[in-house]
This record gives structure tokens, sequence and C-alpha cells, in this order.
């Protein structure tokens, strides 16, 4: 299986609205585009970053083809879409892993 890590920074004074923002409409998007078979959504207790909060998005997909045709579909408009919400109080940070 094949995982789309998104390491995300945020800025303490936004977690609450990105949080909610999160779970209640960008991942369900994100899993409405049908590339996704499941997801885990946590908070990285350790190494801390001070003055961020980083939480991590990982989506299980099943292959190549799943993933590219997220970033050709999906992709643009959804990042856009947190842009335009959060503009620069998040960092972020993406990988592709493969389990073994």
């Amino acid at each position: 299986m094949i995982y789309y890590n998104v390491s995300i920074h945020i800025e303490p004074a936004i977690e609450q609205a990105w949080l909610q923002w999160m779970l209640e409409i960008h991942i369900p998007q994100v899993m409405a585009t049908g590339c996704f078979t499941d997801y885990v959504f946590t908070r990285l207790l350790e190494p801390v970053q001070e003055g961020t909060l980083t939480y991590i998005a990982q989506y299980l997909v099943e292959d190549e083809s799943h993933l590219q045709q997220y970033y050709d579909e999906y992709a643009p408009a959804l990042r856009q879409d947190s842009s335009n919400r959060f503009g620069d109080n998040f960092v972020i940070f993406r990988s592709v892993t493969k389990s073994v």
C-alpha cells in the first residue's frame, strides 16, 4: 500500500478553526475524491517545534495511478482552498511512502 502523508505545522492562534475545517470539510473532501481508501489524522507529540503545532494526515491509496489522479484532478483546488482560508499561518510538508 501507498501512503500520502501531509504534515502541517500551524500557528496556535488558528488551531481550533483549522482543526474544525480539517475534520468537517477538508478531510471529507479529500476522501470524497475516491482516490483514497482510508486515512488517519493525528497530532504530533514529539518532537515539538516551539511556537507551532503539528498535525499529520496520512491517506491510504491503492496504487500510484490513484495518487496521480488525485494530484491531477483534485489537489490544486483543495490546496488553494486551504491557502485562501488560512493564508501563511501554516507550513505543509508532503511525502509519499510505501509499505514493505
